[in-house]
């Protein structure tokens, strides 16, 4: 698992950085990246919206995060004491407004929704309990707006029922739910909305980040820590976490690891008996697999094989190399293929295959042709589960 620790500020990282002797890595268009320990890495993305997505984006394109977890200070509306620590549950964005289109306040299209709920967020409150944390739990407003008191904060108020206010992280939690990755947030109050001195409360914030640096680094070494996991019995692995009972023939991104992406072309409905002949698995995997490995794109192939369930094939690629784009066509082109050849059945010899017995052009391009008349329409829009 690879962790992500996401800050606005320079000012907010530092201590972290010093205590953990973190070293620079390469930056990501000019976000700069720090290896805090193994499996741990951390950035200061900017202040206000555009720069935190832009940040997240890059972060998550250039080092393929599991998790991410956005540290830093926050405005309170309710009267916390400076430093108080609050586990995110949920982010709104306050200055999204497209009322007059007939939306809710607050609604952010094309995710179509208004709250954007933190992942495991029980597993989250459980590790900070078990660090003997004290905490509290609360909605975060976002917006690109340096909350003081006043008129627009007691509108704020007023229609999100938030307990913090801050700049970043209702972005990052967009971008996250878009690519997929884990979000959580851990905030420290810096200064109170209800307090006539808020001014002069805010520019205490480095002691804030201070304590708030050791919490988040041990958070995300709970994360890190597998041991809860390591029992088979207790363990699930990633395609068992989909529904195969409503998962029909397709195209979909299975998971990534690192830089690699596994994709699930899935050719037969699961569990209606309707499975691939084992010819057919047999002959499309070497059909297949020597159109990939032939073509333009082959640098990026890292391996084609079939599932052991007889429905459809895994497809890993480096996601360096391959865009979910490019996974899309490349599969296409090569069902072209494999429909328009005419020669040799590919590794047909007792020298090249275990079982060439078993292999089939008939059955390879026959089981071909009914998968892609799926997916020729398919787009990387579609590739969730």
């Amino acid at each position: 698992m690879l962790i992500g620790l996401a800050y606005a500020m320079e000012g907010e990282i530092d201590s972290l950085i010093r205590a953990c002797g973190a070293k620079p890595l390469e930056p990501a268009a000019g976000v700069q990246i720090y290896q805090i320990e193994p499996g741990i890495l951390a950035y200061a993305g900017g202040v206000g919206k555009v720069n935190a997505a832009m940040s997240a984006q890059c972060f998550i394109d250039h080092c393929h995060p599991d998790w991410i977890i956005n540290v830093g200070v926050a405005g309170s509306f309710l009267d916390l004491p400076i430093g108080t620590v609050v586990a995110a549950e949920s982010f709104v964005q306050h200055d999204v407004d497209t009322s007059p289109m007939g939306d809710p306040v607050g609604f952010v299209s094309t995710v179509n929704q208004i709250q954007f709920k933190t992942s495991n967020f029980d597993k989250i409150q459980n590790i900070l309990r078990n660090l003997n944390i004290p905490f509290i739990t609360g909605t975060v407003a976002t917006g690109d707006v340096f909350m003081t008191p006043g008129t627009r904060a007691n509108w704020v108020e007023t229609t999100f029922q938030p307990t913090l206010c801050e700049m970043e992280g209702g972005a990052i939690a967009q971008v996250c739910l878009r690519n997929k990755v884990n979000f959580t947030a851990l905030k420290a109050v810096s200064d109170r909305l209800t307090s006539e001195k808020n001014e002069e409360e805010f520019f205490n914030f480095a002691s804030a980040m201070e304590a708030l640096n050791q919490v988040a680094l041990a958070a995300a070494e709970a994360l890190l820590d597998k041991k809860e996991d390591s029992s088979p019995q207790t363990m699930t692995i990633k395609s068992f976490q989909v529904d195969h009972t409503t998962l029909l023939p397709g195209l979909y991104l299975s998971r990534r690891d690192g830089d690699v992406s596994t994709y699930d072309l899935r050719f037969k409905r699961p569990n209606t008996g309707n499975l691939l002949t084992n010819s057919e698995l047999h002959s499309v995997e070497h059909l297949l697999a020597t159109i990939l490995r032939n073509g333009p794109k082959s640098d990026g192939i890292v391996y084609f094989g079939p599932m052991g369930c007889q429905t459809g094939f895994y497809l890993l690629t480096n996601s360096r190399l391959l865009t979910d784009a490019d996974v899309v066509q490349l599969v296409k082109d090569a069902c072209r293929q494999a429909l328009d050849y005419d020669g040799p059945m590919p590794g047909n010899s007792v020298r090249e295959c275990g079982n060439c017995a078993n292999l089939s052009l008939f059955d390879a391009k026959n089981a071909i042709l009914s998968y892609f008349s799926v997916i020729s329409a398919w787009s990387e829009n579609r590739l969730e589960y």
